[in-house]
Order: C-alpha cells, then structure tokens, then sequence
C-alpha cells in the first residue's frame, strides 16, 4: 500500500502563526473524551508547515488557536497522487461547526483494502478560533457568564437569571464554544473563572455598562429623567463631597438615581474600567496608573500624623521615632496610597514601617486607633472636626508629609452620560466651595 500522507496547509495567516501541527499520540476516545470535558486535545508546534503520516491509524489532529485567518485545509493525496472516484482531489476545508467528525477515505486502497487513515476534526476550541474568528455572541450569553461568576455556581445563577440550570449551562457551554476558551473551572463547590474567563469577564461586564448607559442616555433624549449614576468614593469625599453634591444634584436632576459605594482604591479603578462605576474619586491616580482613565484635581489638603491621645509615642517630634509603631491607613493599603506612604518615609532616608491595619471606615479606625495607640497619616481638615473629646492627637512630628490630592476620575475616551456630567458638575462646585474654605494646602503654599 502506497504510504498516505497529509499535508496541513495553513493558508493566508500570519507570518508569526504559520507553524505546522503535529497529532496527538492519544487515541481517538481522547479527543472525544476532550470534547465533552471542554478541554481542547494536545498540540505541539513544528517550526513549518510540515508532512506527516496518517497511514498507520486514526488519530486526532488539534489546530493554532493563535491564527488569525479562517482558512486550514486538510489534503489527503497518496505517495502516486492516486485521485478519489471521480477525478477530484481529496482536499476539503474543516468543518464549519466544532467537534464534527471530518472522516476521509483513501482513494489509495487496493484490492478492496479499506485504508485506515481518518482524520478525526479539530477541537472545538482551535477548530472555532480559526473558522469563526469574528464572534457573534448574544446579549443573553453576556448576561449568563457574568451571572454565573457574580454567584459562583450554575444554580445560584439559574435561581437569580429565572432560569433552569441546563438552560444556563447550555448558554455557558455556547459562549465557550464561540470564544475557543474555557471560561470557567468546575469543582464540587461551584465555577471559578479561569485567567482566560477573567478576560472575558471584564469584557462582558463593559457591554453590559455600556448598554446600561445607553438606556439612561436614551431616557435623557427622551426627556424622561430616569436612569443612575454610580459613583465610588474614598473616606474623605464620601464624608466631606458628596453629601452637598447629591443634594444639589437632587435639586438639578429629581428623577436619577445615585449608587455609591465605598471600593478600595484599587477595586474601584477596576470596576471603573469595567464600566461599572460612572465616577470614581479617590486619591490622585499616577501617570504609571491611568494609561486609560483620566482624572481632575479636586482638592490638595495637609496630611498630619494622629494617633490615640494615651498613647506612649503621642510626643514624638520625629517620623524615625515611629517607626516602630503599629501603622493604620485609612482607605486603601495598596496600589498608590501605599506607594505615597513609603514616600513619606524614604524622602527623608528612613525605614518604611509596615501598614498592619486598613479601613475604610474612619470611625472604625479611630475606635482600632483607640484600643490598638495604632500611627497614622490623616487629612488635617477632618482631624480639627473631630475635638479633644475624640480621644486622637496630633503628633508633632517635624518633618512636613505629602498633600493628599483628591481627584475626580473617569475613563479616557469614552463620554459620561448626560446626568452623570451633572453629577460631575455637582462635585466640582462642592470641591470648589472646600477649597476656599480650607484655603490652598499646596507645597508651594
């Protein structure tokens, strides 16, 4: 018998993805069983495209996920170029719908002898990467994947969506198809995104704002005040900003409602880049930070260094007498915050201790400051609200701290909808009436 071979042509991609594929050395239960378990069958890249024998038996062929271009074709032509009945070449494109079984017979068998050479398909994933490189997934499945990872489990989500859970299941597996990932890992105590879902993930979950903010900027068109703004504050605008700026937004815009909530710094940028928050203001977001937000200096106050009025270090004149101490944040620990306390510390040469507490509440830190004689840095205009009756001191440390810059931030490049600019106009006159109060705070002052 005539050695059959098949050459894997993978025609009109990109120069960085042309590779050859090599075939699984499973058998081919494998690839089925790869199909009903959503992983996708083992492949190994060769430097071209490359030859190789399909004669001994069948076996499981995977294709580049990576490849931008619809177009693989599987040619099956003998060692004497033997031509299938009828005169046409035995070359045919993969199947359009993931998982089909391609099964190829040789036009080189002789004798009657049926040749064994079959190709078996491409995986779901690899084969729906390359033939479908343009996704047409629905609303409805958006609104499934980001349910079923909002409650962790395919059940919770059927209970929240109305749903039955084959229905949702169904929807998941679909958009898993669609994509070519694995979008969730099943265990006994419900789904986790894999690092591929999250991606997706973070998608899904923009659409789904985006769409949200065209129902409120439609209701605006309309004239029909409807719709929310959502909004994410630090402790210092939560307490000192916002209350004056919803209440002249209430008067401005009656019929929208306003969310807010009281993210760590860092979360409430994510969720700002997911569409999911209209407004954020929080501390001042570094250059290296906001590559796609953009934000607005509101406010520059004096931060001061407080702790408990019985504590042993409250005479301290120094930030290298405290060092040692139990350090407390309020806000966030992390991302920039934590990168402005350090500084605090290494401008004037000296070890950066170790923040042990974070909280976002400021009366739930005072009480931890309290119990705990915990240090920390704290914007002097609330300090001078809170009275000797509070059981917090100044600590006369001589060294002057970093301003905090509060600042206004929304994503770079796409537009606020109508009320959420009204929102924006709201905060920047509240922030203007506390700038005149607490006067300019600036270094340069």
């Amino acid at each position: 018998m005539a050695t059959s071979k098949a050459a894997i042509g993978l025609a009109g991609m990109a120069k960085s993805c042309q590779a050859g594929l090599r075939p699984s050395r499973g058998p081919p239960a494998a690839w089925r069983r790869s199909r009903r378990s959503g992983r996708p069958c083992r492949a190994e890249l060769l430097p071209r495209v490359t030859d190789f024998d399909l004669s001994t038996r069948p076996f499981p062929v995977t294709a580049l996920r990576s490849c931008s271009q619809p177009l693989l074709h599987v040619a099956f032509e003998d060692g004497e170029g033997t031509r299938r009945p009828g005169g046409t070449s035995a070359r045919r494109a993969i199947p359009a719908r993931p998982g089909m079984f391609m099964r190829q017979m040789s036009p080189g068998c002789r004798n009657g002898a049926r040749n064994d050479m079959r190709l078996y398909g491409v995986c779901s994933h690899a084969c729906k990467s390359l033939m479908f490189p343009n996704l047409t997934m629905k609303l409805s499945h958006i609104q499934a994947i980001v349910a079923v990872a909002d409650a962790g489990s395919i059940r919770s989500a059927a209970r929240a969506l109305g749903k039955t859970q084959s229905a949702l299941t169904k929807q998941v597996r679909q958009v898993e198809e669609e994509t070519g990932l694995a979008l969730f890992l099943r265990t006994s105590r419900g789904v986790i995104p894999t690092e591929a879902g999250i991606a997706v993930l973070s998608r899904a979950r923009s659409i789904q704002a985006e769409l949200t903010h065209l129902d409120d900027e439609v209701a605006t068109l309309r004239g029909t005040n409807s719709g929310a703004v959502r909004v994410s504050a630090g402790p210092l605008a939560a307490e000192k900003i916002l209350p004056r700026a919803v209440a002249r937004f209430g008067r401005v815009v009656p019929g929208v409602d306003i969310t807010i909530s009281s993210d760590m710094f860092g979360d409430a940028l994510k969720s700002l880049r997911e569409g999911q928050h209209d407004i954020v203001i929080g501390p001042h977001a570094e250059a290296a930070q906001a590559g796609d937000i953009k934000h607005e200096t509101l406010l520059v106050t004096e931060v001061v260094v407080i702790t408990s009025a019985s504590a042993p270090h409250a005479a301290a004149t120094s930030l290298g007498d405290l060092t040692h101490c139990y350090w407390a944040m309020m806000g966030d620990a992390a991302g920039n915050p934590k990168q402005r306390f350090q500084e605090q510390f290494r401008r004037h040469g000296l070890s950066v201790p170790r923040i042990r507490l974070a909280s976002e509440s400021r009366l739930g830190l005072l009480a931890l400051m309290r119990e705990l004689d915990a240090v920390c840095t704290f914007p002097a205009p609330l300090l001078n609200e809170l009275g000797p009756e509070s059981g917090i001191v100044r600590i006369p440390v001589q060294e002057r701290l970093l301003p905090l810059t509060i600042s206004m931030v929304t994503r770079a490049g796409k537009s606020l909808t109508p009320a959420a600019e009204q929102f924006a106009d709201c905060v920047r006159h509240r922030s203007g009436v506390l700038r005149r109060e607490w006067g300019d705070q600036s270094p340069s002052a």
